[in-house]
């Protein structure tokens, strides 16, 4: 199977449900509130 990335731009209020839906969710570049998230839920933090 071919892999699938998928790239998402700061849209607020999106990015917890949209980095929820992937396989290899990644913060990029997240803010304070969203960093926390991301350490919470085991995410990569770029």
């Amino acid at each position: 199977m071919k892999e699938r990335k998928l790239v998402i731009l700061r849209i607020e209020g999106a990015e917890r449900f949209m980095l929820e839906s992937v396989g290899y969710p990644v913060a990029v570049s997240p803010t304070p509130d969203f960093r926390a998230e991301a350490k919470r839920q085991g995410w990569q933090i770029l």
